[in-house]
């Protein structure tokens, strides 16, 4: 049985050191094709997707005493592999999120007893993964 794969060992290598060890070959094979065989090209594009991933949502967020992440070393260093200025990142990735009727300040706080059942339920939703 043949390998289907379009890449050649030189290839996977260089996919892997621009993009990991964990390669969907057969996804990366149809960019391949569908942008005419540019290595690069494919390259660029799963950077990108992994940027436009990271700037869709929050880049950082943190439950007090519970959980924290923090995404923009990890931005940063897509947009310097990309070649994308800090100025051209803040433009393409800018998010406003319009005022509502509910974006006072009183509406907007919580009580301590809101705040846990607030955790608790997302603690729920996030356990198995």
């Amino acid at each position: 049985m043949t390998d289907p794969s379009p890449f050649d060992e030189a290839q996977v290598a260089q996919l892997q050191a621009e993009l990991g060890t964990s390669l969907d070959l057969e996804d990366l094979a149809t960019r391949y094709d569908r942008l005419e065989g540019d290595l690069d090209a494919v390259i660029t594009e799963v950077l990108r997707i992994r940027l436009a991933d990271i700037s869709a949502g929050p880049t950082a967020f943190a439950i007090p005493g519970e959980y924290s992440q923090d995404a923009s070393a990890q931005m940063k260093a897509l947009q310097a592999r990309l070649g994308v200025s800090a100025e051209m990142a803040a433009a393409l990735y800018q998010v406003t999120i319009a005022p509502s009727e509910f974006s006072r300040a009183d509406d907007c706080a919580y009580d301590s007893e809101e705040q846990t059942v607030r955790r608790a339920a997302w603690r729920r939703t996030h356990r198995g993964r």
